[in-house]
């Protein structure tokens, strides 16, 4: 088990969500760009690359994404980690 750990607002840290707390929405103006669709049973696993980056969301089935459609990236505040990018360490909060 990590142990919780307090940084300062110089520090990089990695943000880390679960692929099922990820929200995939269309969007011509979306930060994402579709990479690949993986079709399992009663769950679409959907890679997105922002910038150089990959997410992946498990979306329902009915959710239709194509390769290069660009979608809107969403994940809801108490869903998202962040990580000391140093240490691996789970991240509280910020000093101030």
């Amino acid at each position: 088990a990590q142990s919780h750990k307090v940084v300062s607002p110089s520090s990089r840290v990695e943000l880390g969500v679960r692929p099922e707390h990820v929200r995939l929405k269309p969007s011509a103006d979306g930060s994402g760009v579709v990479e690949v669709v993986e079709t399992a049973g009663n769950e679409t696993l959907v890679h997105v690359t922002v910038g150089n980056e990959t997410v992946v969301a498990r979306v329902p089935p009915e959710l239709r994404l194509d390769v290069g459609q660009r979608v809107a990236i969403q994940a809801s505040e108490q869903d998202v980690y962040l990580f000391d990018a140093e240490t691996g360490l789970l991240v509280r909060g910020l000093e101030r």
